[in-house]
């Protein structure tokens, strides 16, 4: 089990790390990424000023309250699921997690304190209702002004470390789980990061993963580390439209 854990948060950093290609058939026990090139040789990148500035959405920060998928929120029983859902189409267990198959729909199960519980979805339905009211087909400008973003938001670059690629855009925050190390922070995690696939105009970019991670106290180091409690929320844009919505808890692995 652990060993499925460390998997998983490994994929999790990596997304903080690298853009998404795509979320079609992919799990969020296993996402597809574009890996940022070998920057050798590379200048540092200079990112020109985005004149479409955005005013500050006071709307909540992401948190656990929005993993949710219709009446159905993470940590529920497997029953609950099936009770909402219906018998999956198919069923895979291993290692002491079990996957949920339905059409365009697929739920996760790990045991924690001795229950299978509901810990990642990911989803290409248009039939079901996300973090408030999020639905697949909603528009771009539909989940910007969802969740809280800062004051002129494309203006907040987040770059590889050796400043050679646009990684996306802080909505807020400065930092993401691949810094945690670095920063040690004490606190309340939170940032909200547009995936742009390395394109700073905004607007002539046709794909884009909306990113939400959420952490808090306590850490089993009294700083937080990719090995504590964490949500993630993604959302992928394309053509203008949401395509896939998936969400992950990532339980404290305690070794």
């Amino acid at each position: 089990m652990i060993r499925i854990k460390k998997i998983k948060r490994a994929v999790a950093l990596g997304l903080s790390l690298t853009l998404m290609a795509s979320m079609a058939a992919c799990s969020s026990k296993s996402k597809e990424m574009v890996l940022v090139q070998d920057s050798e040789d590379k200048a540092p990148i200079e990112v020109e000023h985005v004149d479409d500035v955005i005013e500050k959405n006071t709307s909540a920060k992401f948190g656990p309250d929005d993993m949710i998928i219709d009446s159905i929120k993470y940590k529920a029983s497997e029953d609950e699921v099936k009770a909402a859902f219906g018998d999956p189409d198919a069923i895979d267990e291993k290692e002491g997690a079990k996957t949920y198959f339905y059409t365009d729909l697929t739920f996760f199960f790990e045991n924690i304190d001795g229950k299978s519980v509901l810990t990642a979805l990911t989803s290409s339905s248009e039939d079901h209702t996300f973090a408030r009211g999020i639905k697949i087909g909603d528009s771009f400008d539909k989940v910007l002004e969802t969740f809280y973003h800062d004051d002129d938001p494309y203006n907040k670059n987040y770059l590889s470390e050796d400043n050679t690629e646009l990684l996306g855009k802080f909505l807020y925050g400065d930092y993401t789980l691949a810094e945690l190390e670095k920063i040690k922070p004490a606190g309340k995690v939170e940032y909200g990061l547009l995936n742009v696939n390395g394109d700073n105009l905004i607007e002539y970019t046709n794909n884009y993963v909306f990113e939400y991670t959420y952490m808090d106290v306590p850490y089993k180091k009294g700083y937080a580390t990719d090995e504590d409690d964490f949500c993630q929320l993604y959302i992928e844009v394309d053509g203008g439209t949401v395509k896939y919505i998936s969400w992950d808890y990532f339980k404290e692995i305690n070794d």
